[in-house]
C-alpha cells in the first residue's frame, strides 16, 4: 500500500470505545523491541509550548552536532513532520516499512490511530539510532503512548486548562495527568513557578528531582528579545526550558544561543507568511495560550505600527472558546469567524454566538471557509494592516494548504 492508504488503513479500525492505557502498546512495542533505547530519550509534555520547546531542542542537538529525532503531532500539511530525523522529515519508504513490521505482530490486539503512528516512530528511530530522540506527549502525559519509554528527562512546560473532559475539570487532576510523565530519579524541568508549586503539591510526585526553570539573565534576555534573533518570538521560559534541560544531558555543551535561535525551524507559532499584507498563523487554542498570543501582538504591534489586526478564527467546539476570545479582544480590532471542515469544530455561527455572549456591540463576519474569509479581507486591507489567522491546527493547516495552492498557480 501506498502511504495515504495505509493511514487511511489505520484509521479505519480506530475503535470508537477504548479504554484508556498501555498495556496494548507495550505488548507491540515489546514484540518490535522498542521499549529499550540507546539513545538520551527526552518526554515533553504540558499545555502549551511543547512545540516550542521541540524545536528548540532540536536545533541545540543541530548546533552541537549531536544526532538527533523528534516525534511531534499533530502536522500542518503532510504527516511525515510528525517524524523526523536530524531535523528532515520522514521518508514514506521508511514509514511503509514501520507500518508494515508493526501490523505483522499486532494481530488482533486493537490500536487508536495515535498509539500505531507512535510505535510507527520508535521504529523508525530504532533504526535510525540518533544520540537523542525528543517524544512530544500528545494529550495529557500519564496515559500518553509515548510515555511508554523511559526518559532520561521529562519536561513540563506549562499546567493550565486544556482537554478538560479527558484530563480533569481542576488543575489538581490535569497536572496529576502531566505529572504522569516523570519518573522517581529522573530529572523533571518545569515551565514556571505555577507548575512547579502544583506539582509540588501532588504525593504522587518525587519534589527531589522536580526543578523550576530560573529567569533569564540580562544578557541573555536581549538575545531573546532581539527580533531580528528570535524570529519566532518565542517565549523566553521556553527558550530557558530548553536550554536547561539540554545542559543537563549534555553537560559540556558550549551554547551559542543566538545561533540556537537563528536554527529553529517551528510552523505555526506566531507564523509570519511572505504575502502583501502582512499575515500571522497561529495554532493558540487555549486560554494560555491565547494570553501569550495577545502578549506577543501587543509587542509586534508597537514594533511594526499595525494600524489594524483583523483575526480569522476557526476553532472546535470542545475548546473555552469564550476564554480565548476574551484573551485576544483587546488586541483585535475585527473578527471573522470561520467553520472547518471537521465534526468537533463549532461553525463559524457558533463563533458568532459565543462572541456576541460576551456583550461586545463590534459586529463580526463569519465565512464558509478560511480561504474564503482570507481572500475578501485581503483584498480590502492597507498595507499597515495585520491579519491574525489562529485557533486549532486545522484553521492554520488550511490557511497554509490555501498559500500553497496560490503560491503554486502563480
Amino acid at each position: 500500500m501506498e502511504l495515504n492508504e495505509w493511514l487511511d488503513f489505520i484509521e479505519s479500525f480506530h475503535p470508537s470505545e477504548i479504554k484508556l492505557g498501555l498495556e496494548r502498546i507495550s505488548d507491540v512495542a515489546k514484540k518490535l523491541n522498542l521499549l529499550t533505547s540507546d539513545s538520551q530519550i527526552i518526554l515533553v509534555g504540558g499545555t502549551n509550548g511543547k512545540g516550542s520547546c521541540v524545536a528548540l531542542l532540536e536545533s541545540l542537538a543541530n548546533n552541537q552536532n549531536i544526532s538527533f529525532a523528534a516525534y511531534t503531532s499533530p502536522h500542518l500539511l503532510s504527516f511525515n513532520e510528525r517524524i523526523r530525523i536530524n531535523g528532515e522529515n520522514v521518508s514514506d519508504d521508511a514509514l511503509i516499512d514501520a507500518f508494515e513490521s508493526i501490523e505483522l505482530v499486532r494481530g488482533q490486539l486493537p490500536l487508536t490511530f495515535f498509539e500505531f503512528t507512535t510505535l510507527a516512530a520508535l521504529w523508525v528511530f530504532k533504526k535510525a539510532s540518533p544520540d537523542l530522540i525528543i517524544l512530544e506527549v500528545g494529550l495529557g502525559g500519564r496515559l500518553d503512548a509515548v510515555n511508554i519509554m523511559q526518559p532520561n528527562a521529562s519536561v513540563i512546560t506549562t499546567i493550565d486548562y486544556d482537554h478538560i473532559d479527558w484530563l480533569g475539570d481542576s488543575l489538581d487532576k490535569i497536572g496529576y495527568e502531566k505529572a504522569g510523565i516523570m519518573r522517581n530519579g529522573v530529572p523533571a524541568f518545569i515551565g514556571d513557578n505555577k507548575s512547579f508549586k502544583l506539582l509540588n503539591e501532588l504525593e504522587t510526585v518525587d519534589t527531589s528531582c522536580l526543578f523550576c526553570v530560573q529567569q533569564a539573565d540580562n544578557e541573555t534576555k536581549e538575545i531573546i528579545n532581539n527580533d531580528g534573533i528570535n524570529i519566532y518570538r518565542l517565549l523566553e521560559q521556553n527558550i530557558q526550558l530548553a536550554v536547561t534541560v539540554f545542559k543537563n544531558i549534555y553537560p559540556q555543551s558550549d551554547i551559542n544561543l543566538t545561533e540556537v535561535l537563528h536554527g529553529v525551524c517551528i510552523q505555526g507559532r506566531f507564523q509570519r507568511l511572505n504575502e502583501r499584507i502582512q499575515t500571522i498563523v497561529d495554532v493558540a487554542h487555549n486560554p494560555q495560550s491565547a494570553q501569550n498570543l495577545a502578549w506577543q501582538l501587543a509587542q509586534f504591534k508597537k514594533q511594526n505600527n499595525i494600524r489594524q489586526v483583523i483575526a480569522i478564527c476557526g476553532m472546535m467546539a470542545d475548546k473555552s472558546i469564550q476564554s480565548v476570545l476574551s484573551a485576544l479582544d483587546p488586541e483585535v480590532d475585527c473578527w471573522n469567524f470561520v467553520s472547518l471542515d471537521m465534526e468537533r469544530a463549532i461553525s463559524a455561527e457558533g463563533l458568532q454566538l459565543e462572541y456576541q455572549s460576551l456583550d461586545n456591540q463590534v459586529t463580526a463576519g463569519k465565512y464558509v471557509n478560511v480561504s474564503e474569509a482570507y481572500q475578501d479581507i485581503e483584498r480590502n486591507c492597507e498595507s499597515e494592516d495585520l491579519i491574525l489567522v489562529f485557533g486549532s491546527f486545522i484553521t492554520v493547516a488550511n490557511m497554509l494548504q490555501y498559500i500553497k495552492l496560490k503560491n503554486n498557480q502563480n
